[in-house]
């Protein structure tokens, strides 16, 4: 079993080692060599974090920020340590697959180096050179100066995940095109035009709302900030690692992009941070208020179409014990499970709380109907009885016995 040695380093600060294994004695004499060799770990660390400042500073980096001063510590070691990954691994290793690629071809480098060579593919495509690489890198550690970005970062510190982190910077310096000074100033007067602020500005910048994925999501760009990232996991935003950037899918859950962008943009304002738009009417939609919120109560199908899926949106438990009261509702990943004969059930529940059918829901339910009008209708004939309780019967039985007196008496 292991145990914590207590001993005095160099730096004259008492501290503990801890040591773990069967010779105790060299154990001891190890802890002791270390007390004899080495400063205690606090000031191991300020040493680190002196040492990244004044690198920054030879690089001529800005100073990281944060309101706590931890954060901000451990901040500049960790994009120190990116650094000399960069430096030390990463430049060395992307030279060697690229000799390989160049010399023996996709063969030879998948084979030597098949995880690092999947990712540095990409940069070989690009058709950017080593420097080039290095000056997007340079440009992406004067951008960054929140010090919670970097400790984010601190599983990069490895060539294969730093190339990969890095590759999306480069793509876009990549796809970059040269713009006329006339256009650029139309599209400088129109930013400036779409650019909403709050009465009570509190945060720097502005975040940039953008139509990606060919129109089918919503993408805001902003910064490392904890106010900003609150707002958009509060409307369900996730964020994209290849697009480094946060984004909503827009479908038929979802709703429109405008919509979207007007309800999390007025959400935006409201904590401050400006927003710059894609279209002019968004901005009207906010000063009127009126936009379609989004609908979080909705009514789905299983892919085979044989259960109907009921999403309550939100923590209710009205909402899901009216939910289970439906025949053979069963709770399952995240929604409730019905089997699509009780379709009517489901109609009645959705109507009296608010709730929608999506398109796949709707297709299930029509085939059930279908199924129902095929099945042959039988028309029922001959006598129908009535179903009595005991206590009927009892009276009836009564009934007939005193008529059966009186019948005796009218014949004596």
């Amino acid at each position: 079993m292991g145990k914590y040695v207590t001993g005095k380093f160099t730096c004259g600060h008492t501290g503990d080692i801890y040591i773990n294994g069967w010779n105790a004695k060299e154990l001891r004499e190890y802890a002791q060599e270390r007390f004899h060799t080495e400063v205690c770990p606090c000031c191991k660390k300020n040493e680190k974090y002196e040492a990244a400042v004044r690198h920054a500073q030879a690089l001529k980096l800005p100073d990281l920020v944060n309101d706590d001063e931890e954060t901000r510590v451990n901040g500049t070691i960790i994009r120190e340590k990116l650094i000399a990954t960069f430096i030390h691994e990463a430049k060395p290793f992307y030279r060697k697959v690229r000799e390989a690629y160049s010399y023996n071809g996709d063969a030879l480098a998948a084979t030597c180096w098949p995880f690092c060579y999947a990712t540095l593919s990409r940069y070989f495509n690009l058709g950017m050179t080593l420097p080039e690489i290095e000056a997007v890198f340079l440009e992406v550690l004067h951008r960054y100066v929140d010090a919670g970005y970097w400790i984010k970062m601190s599983r990069m510190v490895n060539a294969n995940s730093f190339w990969t982190w890095l590759y999306n910077f480069c793509a876009d310096k990549a796809a970059e095109e040269y713009v006329p000074e006339s256009v650029k100033e139309e599209e400088e007067e129109k930013t400036i035009e779409l650019l909403v602020r709050p009465e009570d500005i509190e945060k720097d910048g502005s975040v940039v709302i953008v139509s990606i994925r060919d129109g089918r999501g919503i993408g805001f760009k902003y910064e490392y900030d904890n106010d900003f990232i609150s707002v958009m996991k509060t409307n369900d935003c996730k964020w994209s690692t290849e697009e480094r950037i946060w984004y909503l899918p827009i479908n038929e859950r979802n709703g429109s992009f405008d919509d979207r962008a007007a309800d999390i943009g007025s959400k935006l304002l409201k904590k401050g941070f400006a927003v710059e738009f894609t279209d002019a009417g968004q901005i009207a939609m906010i000063e009127s208020g009126e936009w379609n919120p989004k609908q979080k109560r909705w009514v789905g199908a299983s892919p085979d179409g044989k259960y109907l899926r009921i999403t309550l949106g939100e923590r209710n438990d009205n909402l899901y014990e009216s939910a289970k009261s439906i025949t053979g509702a069963k709770w399952e990943d995240g929604y409730i499970r019905i089997l699509v004969k009780h379709y009517r059930q489901v109609e009645d529940f959705a109507s009296s709380l608010e709730f929608k059918f999506d398109q796949a829901a709707q297709n299930a339910i029509a085939k059930q109907r279908e199924k129902e009008d095929a099945i042959p209708v039988a028309k029922v004939k001959g006598k129908v009885t009535k179903t009595i309780t005991v206590k009927e019967a009892l009276e009836q039985k009564k009934y007939k016995k005193n008529d059966a007196i009186i019948e005796d008496l009218k014949d004596d």
